[in-house]
Parts: C-alpha cells; sequence; structure tokens
C-alpha cells in the first residue's frame, strides 16, 4: 500500500526564503531611518524624557518617517508582485534601508 505523500515543487525553504525576504525588505527601511535619525540626526543626543511626554519636543507623527518607510516598502510590494525591479527585491534589506535613510535624512536635516 502507498502512503499518500503529497508532492510539491514548492519547497520549505523556498516559502521560508520568501516570506524572509519580503520580511527583510519591510524591515530595512525602519533600520536605515533610525541609523540615519540616531546618528546624523540628533547627533547621538536623544531627551529620554521627552520621548514620553506630549507636547515635549519630539512630534507624534513623524511625516518624513513615515514617507521614507512608505516609498521602500511600496517598491519592495511592487517588485515582489509584478516582477519588475527584480533586484530591488532580491536585495530588499540593503535596498530598503539605503533608500529609506536617504529619504529620510533629505527630509530632516533641516528640521
Amino acid at each position: 500500500k502507498k502512503l499518500g505523500w503529497l508532492e510539491s515543487d514548492l519547497s520549505v525553504e523556498s516559502m521560508y526564503s520568501g516570506w524572509l525576504l519580503g520580511y527583510s525588505s519591510l524591515l530595512g527601511p525602519i533600520a536605515g531611518i533610525m541609523i540615519v535619525d540616531y546618528f546624523l540626526i540628533k547627533k547621538q543626543s536623544y531627551d529620554l524624557i521627552a520621548l514620553y511626554k506630549d507636547d515635549a519636543g519630539y512630534p507624534a507623527w513623524n511625516i518624513p518617517g513615515l514617507v521614507a518607510f512608505a516609498v521602500p516598502a511600496a517598491l519592495a510590494i511592487f517588485a515582489a508582485s509584478t516582477g519588475k525591479l527584480g533586484w530591488f527585491y532580491t536585495y530588499g534589506w540593503f535596498t530598503g534601508s539605503s533608500l529609506g535613510g536617504l529619504i529620510y535624512y533629505f527630509m530632516s536635516r533641516g528640521k
């Protein structure tokens, strides 16, 4: 009697690799924004108490941060869903963190 093995061209390894690649593509911009904000914009100096108080110097909504996240995330989703800009998705963490950091730097440097 044969066992009912399921055969597929899709491996567990490829499913996890694809998931990790997509996840890192969305986390990359966050890393780039955090690095640029801490080292270049705030010059390694945060007011820790003001971080937790309302209207104490830090905005509730950081528009440059949101834009710097949205652009690379949208490009990664576009690249994954259409197959165009494959290099952007293949190197998702690096391209996302670089582009997110650059956008954030240019939008925040005058503040």
